[in-house]
């Protein structure tokens, strides 16, 4: 089996599965609306650095997610859709990630198929549309295969 396009195949699949379901749903679990918290008050205060939850201090979770959800808020305003879009981003980056990595050390064909196989498992698309802090393992990890 051979790709011609493998990005686009990536890009389109994951875009596909993606959409499917991220429409604007209110937060179903109880880290969401926190997390949302914590960032609309990062955007609030302007302090970028000390995250902030009901006047206390919430440093029990990496701060990764909450600045990129609170950088969502600047851009698209605050809503579910934009907390929920950095692990929807997270997911697609980890499926480039694998796609590269394959592709570097295998085949594309392989590429393709690991990226398609992450982007099709349930787990990973319940948490792609979740605005929690399990992509923060995921911002991390793209960004090292991408950047090399």
């Amino acid at each position: 089996m051979s790709f011609r396009h493998p990005l686009a195949t990536v890009l389109v699949a994951s875009v596909v599965c993606l959409a499917v379901g991220f429409s604007a749903t209110p937060f179903w679990d109880e880290d969401e609306p926190r997390f949302a918290a914590i960032a609309q008050a990062m955007l609030d205060t302007g302090d970028w650095v000390v995250p902030m939850y009901n006047g206390t201090l919430a440093v029990d979770k990496p701060v990764l997610m909450h600045w990129c959800m609170a950088v969502c808020f600047a851009l698209f305003g605050t809503s579910e859709i934009a907390a929920r879009l950095p692990a929807a981003l997270a997911t697609v980056a980890t499926a480039l990630a694998l796609l590269r990595a394959g592709t570097r050390w295998f085949s594309v064909t392989t590429g393709v198929v690991a990226a398609l196989a992450y982007v099709g498992c349930l787990l990973v698309a319940i948490e792609s549309h979740a605005a929690t802090d399990r992509k923060s393992t995921r911002l991390n990890s793209s960004h090292e295969w991408i950047s090399r």
